[in-house]
């Protein structure tokens, strides 16, 4: 469990969303998303995991919980 806490937090990089007061959701820009998969995905090699890989685990949580997977907030 502590693993798989631990590639969650750092799938949390790759996802950077701002949410308007609708809440829509919206994608970081083009050269942020860029450099946080590439940063997310050094976290995962050192954890021994990919991001291909965690992306999957992660749906396989929504299915299962029928939830998201960490908590969503509007900060």
């Amino acid at each position: 469990m502590k693993k798989f806490l631990t590639v969650l937090l750092a799938l949390s990089v790759v996802f950077t969303y701002s949410f308007s007061a609708v809440g829509s959701v919206f994608a970081a820009t083009p050269s942020e998303a860029t450099a946080d998969k590439k940063q997310a995905s050094e976290i995962l090699e050192k954890l021994g995991t990919n991001l291909s890989a965690v992306v999957n685990m992660m749906l396989k949580q929504i299915i299962l919980t029928e939830s998201i997977p960490f908590e969503v907030a509007l900060h």
